[in-house]
């Protein structure tokens, strides 16, 4: 694999520059996301820049430590990349990605059943480089970043909650984040949902339908012709508006809210040095407002609030479906009681996520 910073920017370049004009083909259905990697830092940033110019939505980040040379994602030398990132409200997706070399070879046997063992692991370094943007505090620090988990199936995702807010228990003195992990989960990420799992229309009831979009994975060997209908089938037994949501509803929203038509040009931001949008203001069809009302009524939204007095605590509240309220304390037995109270049926109202 590539381990030169300044060849896999170009390598990115000229493929988000073919996707860009491919996708012009049908710019109300094809919506590109950039591939960006983070061998090259400040190659990152400028590519990013010069994609979202191009009309590029999103963001797809390879999530092995391998495409980071090492580095994790918060290392100082990404804080513009991140920033970027955010403040041109490009949404960034981890997608699976094979090495000649996976660090999991050592369970590897050179063995036929090595095939069926190694297709499936690639998805847990999705889950990975998901949970340690949660447990390393990025979604606190850039809480206007979106995150969208794809290729790792989605049936997963309420245990792993589960299991990272009861960790957060005995653990949240020693991380960066100032709420449980499910509570960013709600605030700024989806997930992307597999055509042949089983319990998904229950994971969608138990977390709530904006949180999903879908894919196939075509033309991978692990696609297959027929699978709208397989989902639609999967998803049946949902009330209509989550199967509208999950079925492309989400996708279509967020896409179109963040695309970048050529009539929007490109401004400096005074705050961060990097672009933001300036001109014309206009959304299409109202989505942009309506997915910014959204959030701000979301079931989960976390609004910070500092205290009048020096070094007083900042305190967030967190608001449930119902108009109910949580503050954090020391503990987060509160927040488990509160969130099994009001959030087993989260409220219909979009965050707003992008989707890629």
């Amino acid at each position: 694999h590539v381990t030169d910073g300044a060849l896999a920017t170009a390598y990115t370049r000229a493929y988000n520059r073919w996707l860009a004009e491919f996708c012009r083909t049908d710019p109300t259905r094809l919506y590109p996301v950039a591939h960006i990697s983070l061998l090259d830092p400040e190659g990152a940033v400028e590519e990013t820049i010069r994609a979202r110019r191009d009309g590029c939505v999103g963001i797809y980040l390879s999530p092995d430590l391998a495409a980071r040379a090492g580095r994790h994602f918060d290392d100082p030398v990404y804080a513009r990349f991140w920033e970027t990132a955010q403040d041109l409200e490009m949404p960034i997706g981890f997608h699976v990605v094979v090495r000649d070399r996976q660090w999991f070879r050592q369970w590897q046997r050179k063995d036929p059943s090595d095939g069926l063992f190694s297709i499936v692991f690639l998805a847990i370094d999705v889950m990975a480089a998901f949970t340690q943007m949660l447990s390393a505090g990025m979604f606190e620090r850039y809480p206007r970043l979106r995150c969208v988990v794809l290729e790792a199936g989605s049936n997963w995702i309420a245990a792993w909650l589960d299991r990272l807010d009861h960790k957060y228990r005995v653990l949240a003195h020693q991380t960066p984040i100032r709420m449980p992990p499910s509570a960013y989960f709600y605030r700024q990420c989806l997930i992307s949902a597999d055509p042949d799992e089983s319990v998904t229309a229950q994971m969608i009831e138990h977390l709530g339908a904006d949180y999903f979009v879908w894919a196939s994975d075509y033309p991978h060997i692990d696609a297959s012709f027929g699978v709208v209908r397989e989902l639609k089938e999967r998803l049946a037994p949902l009330p209509e508006e989550a199967r509208r949501k999950v079925l492309g509803l989400n996708a279509r929203i967020n896409m179109v809210a963040i695309s970048l038509r050529p009539d929007r040009p490109l401004r400096k931001g005074a705050a961060a040095g990097v672009p933001t949008r300036g001109g014309d203001t206009r959304r299409a069809s109202g989505v942009r407002s309506w997915a910014r009302s959204s959030r701000s009524r979301a079931n989960t939204s976390a609004t910070a609030r500092s205290g009048s007095s020096a070094g007083a605590a900042r305190r967030r509240t967190v608001w449930g479906p119902n108009g109910s309220a949580w503050k954090p304390s020391r503990s987060i037995h509160s927040w488990l009681d509160w969130r099994a109270a009001t959030c087993a049926g989260p409220s219909s109202t979009s965050w707003g996520n992008r989707s890629s």
